[in-house]
């Protein structure tokens, strides 16, 4: 039997990520479709038009992508937008769908529900589901509640949520080994411990993408070990850590200026403007502003005053005070040409 639930357009300032990924494609589950235009002055996704469950095959909740819900969690944190009755009306139907599967005991369902009353601010709800499904032994419900109760920042709830993370990195959660380090670099919740927080690190190194413990053992063995520092901000500048890149291409920048060789100069110079230009890529003001300057002066890149004009605009009207006295400064010369 074959039953259908219509989850039409969601409300959200985070685009794609939370709709998109609240409920994943899959082909014995769910099914997408394009928006439709007829709620074109709502903002946000609303990627889910509709979706359909087999009653009789439970594996798709199973199958269902937990590290999806898991990044919702992550992106909540320092969200703040207002949701709309159309949206409230639809989550309320997937809180519907999904609340039989709950009371069978299906941990996926109960994280669902909780991520879903998480996103409509029902804090003790979202909880209290979540707990369930960590107590289930569900390795992303117990990252999320570590992660939920350290955004507390109560004492008791920072020891709690230790103890979360620390059952989920038995699971390896991609993130878990740099939140725990954290932890313990900083006393968080626990005693201050910077060799418990190294080792957690460098576990991280081997389950995380995002360069973020690299960027960390790079900060810790940065005043002793200075060659270990620089092998580990190589490393997550290579992951795509903006503020690794942007950091090495301050190095390669000061190293190409100090040099005498031109050859060597020129090298260095090259790379330090590629670093700026992939963190800025990433939306990372401080390096738009440096690269910026490096059109601007022709510094590791052919000089394109317009090029420089482009990349100083978001910085400055983010508020970055460098960009904008450089910006100013730019289309006043340009003025004055005119």
């Amino acid at each position: 039997m074959r039953l259908h639930a219509l989850f039409t357009r969601y409300k959200s300032p985070k685009s794609a990520l939370i709709a998109k990924k609240l409920v994943e494609e899959d082909k014995n589950f769910l099914t997408f479709c394009e928006p439709s235009p007829s709620f074109d002055a709502v903002e946000g996704p609303y990627l889910i038009d509709s979706a359909t469950a087999l009653l009789d095959q439970k594996s798709g909740l199973n199958k269902h992508k937990n590290a999806n819900l898991r990044e919702i969690w992550s992106s909540l944190g320092n969200m703040s937008f207002m949701i709309g009755p159309e949206a409230i009306e639809n989550y309320n139907k997937i809180i519907a769908f999904y609340t039989p599967y709950a009371a069978e005991g299906n941990m996926t369902a109960k994280f669902t529900l909780a991520t879903i009353h998480r996103i409509l601010r029902n804090f003790s709800e979202a909880q209290g589901l979540l707990k369930e499904a960590a107590e289930g032994e569900l390795p992303e419900a117990q990252f999320c509640l570590g992660a939920f109760l350290a955004e507390t920042e109560k004492e008791e709830n920072l020891q709690e949520a230790l103890i979360w993370r620390t059952k989920a990195a038995v699971h390896k959660i991609e993130g878990v080994y740099v939140d725990i380090g954290c932890q313990y670099m900083d006393g968080i919740g626990t005693h201050k411990d910077i060799e418990e927080a190294r080792r957690n690190f460098k576990k991280a190194t081997k389950t995380d993408q995002d360069g973020l413990a690299e960027f960390q053992l790079y900060f810790l063995h940065e005043e002793n070990e200075p060659l270990k520092s620089r092998f580990f901000l190589e490393q997550a500048a290579k992951k795509k850590c903006t503020k690794a890149q942007y950091r090495l291409g301050l190095i390669y920048e000061r190293e190409g200026l100090e040099n005498n060789d031109l050859l060597l100069k020129d090298d260095l110079l090259l790379k330090a403007c590629a670093l700026y230009r992939q963190s800025a890529k990433q939306g990372f003001r401080k390096a738009q502003y440096k690269y910026a300057c490096c059109c601007r002066d022709g510094t590791g890149t052919r000089q394109n005053t317009e090029r420089a004009k482009k990349w100083l605009k978001n910085p400055a009207e983010k508020g970055y005070g460098k960009a904008k006295k450089a910006l100013n400064k730019l289309n006043k010369l340009e003025t004055i040409r005119e």
